[in-house]
């Protein structure tokens, strides 16, 4: 459902809501995986799987589901008195059965909805913009508009192009690695409050809220309720052509990608048993800096 107004002659306005719902969706999961159990002494792991002699039997099956809910709001200006842009703000919200980087295997075969949570993909909040501004320096612009013919072939003309993107940050879990046979690693179980005054680097959450379930049991700890740090990144470049005669002209370009060298991390450590590093934060998403120059002659 979309909305959108002309707000003046050259800007407009859109809001719009999307929903979508997927059902039937694939998913594999080991058939044969017993119930999380002691090992008895002198016998197998193999041996307490339900269906003899085999081992790993996968099953595949359409029982996944997704929802998506989000609402869109964009402004958007075509080229005038030297300024265009547009801007898309998201806010989203998707709930799936399972988002895991080696597919969708469920944590337990026979809990299917244990995962049910926000996608670990997606950031819920999200704005990209973007714009091009043609500077108003030299002959017949604001500034220096009665410029010779020297100072506006080096200051006059000049634009400059961008791309700004904010979004807040992905989604995790807190997990806790098991060392009992029989017991797979799995959530851990909430105890407390996980949020923090100030998140910093060293600890974005509190650790002592987590702990490990029950023996042989799943945690209650809501997967991916957690948020990481945001996302901020603004590429920028400054451009300019120079006539050289009427029939060749050059272009000087210079592109800055993160200009300003701004440092987006990931998530933190989010296994409990590591207890040394838990709640830090030691890694980054993105790149540094990165300054290019291109020359273009067109003839």
């Amino acid at each position: 459902l979309t909305v959108e107004s002309q707000v003046s002659n050259n800007t407009s306005f859109r809001i719009s809501y999307l929903g979508s719902e997927s059902e039937h969706q694939t998913q594999q999961f080991n058939l044969n995986d017993p119930v999380p159990q002691v090992v008895p002494e002198g016998e197998s792991y193999q041996n307490l799987r339900p269906y003899q002699p085999f081992s790993g039997i996968t099953l595949w099956a359409n029982n996944l589901s997704s929802n998506t809910q989000q609402l869109q709001v964009s402004a958007r200006r075509h080229f005038a008195s030297g300024l265009q842009f547009e801007g898309e703000f998201s806010w989203t919200k998707m709930l799936d059965d399972g988002s895991y980087p080696e597919g969708p295997i469920p944590t337990d075969n026979r809990n299917l909805r244990l995962d049910r949570a926000d996608d670990a993909y997606v950031r819920p909040l999200n704005f990209v913009g973007n714009y091009t501004y043609e500077l108003p320096v030299g002959k017949g612009k604001q500034f220096l508009g009665s410029a010779s013919r020297a100072a506006d072939l080096l200051l006059g003309g000049w634009q400059t192009s961008g791309i700004i993107t904010i979004a807040s940050g992905l989604p995790y879990s807190i997990n806790f690695d098991s060392s009992l046979p029989g017991w797979p690693s799995n959530y851990a179980d909430k105890v407390g409050n996980p949020h923090v005054s100030n998140p910093s680097l060293t600890q974005w959450f509190n650790p002592l809220a987590y702990a490990p379930p029950a023996s042989y049991a799943f945690g209650n700890a809501a997967p991916y309720s957690l948020f990481g740090p945001h996302y901020f990144n603004w590429d920028m470049g400054a451009f300019k052509t120079f006539p050289i005669t009427e029939r060749f002209k050059l272009t000087f370009r210079s592109d800055l990608m993160n200009v300003l060298n701004h440092p987006n991390f990931g998530n933190p450590n989010n296994d409990i048993s590591q207890t040394g590093s838990v709640g830090q934060i030691t890694g980054t998403n993105g790149n540094p800096r990165v300054v290019q120059f291109a020359l273009r002659l067109a003839f």
